[in-house]
């Protein structure tokens, strides 16, 4: 499969980023040979850059974008996106809300059809 750039905003994620790390580490090299993990600091307010500096300095693929305050979700990830070195990106939460494993999922689906694609977690309701 291609390269591909996974792009996290993050805002007041420490206690989550080092289990997403660990999770896509695990589990991105088993279908992309190659990915880089982009992770935009969101102005937070707590250790979430401290994070984000230490998992770069010991990972080549992870890079870590510091913004001056906060700008919201979207601008966070437009940042990224921009940063992106590779033509597939992904985009994902920083609080283990989309899971690792729906990543093959939606890059199989576009490489298939060379075209965009989305996933997105279904709350069950019991009504």
């Amino acid at each position: 499969m291609e390269p591909i750039s996974i792009v996290v905003p993050v805002f007041r994620g420490e206690s989550t980023l080092r289990l997403l790390y660990d999770e896509i580490v695990a589990g991105v090299p088993v279908f992309a040979a190659d990915f880089e993990l982009i992770l935009v600091e969101d102005g937070g307010g707590d250790s979430s850059w401290a994070v984000i500096r230490d998992l770069a300095s010991r990972d080549s693929r992870v890079r870590g974008i510091r913004l001056r305050k906060n700008y919201g979700q979207h601008n966070a990830l437009l940042c990224g996106i921009r940063q992106a070195r590779h033509a597939v990106i992904v985009t994902m939460d920083d609080d283990l809300q989309h899971p690792v494993d729906q990543i093959r999922c939606c890059c199989r689906s576009l490489l298939k059809a060379r075209t965009w694609s989305t996933a997105r977690r279904v709350a069950h309701s019991t009504v």
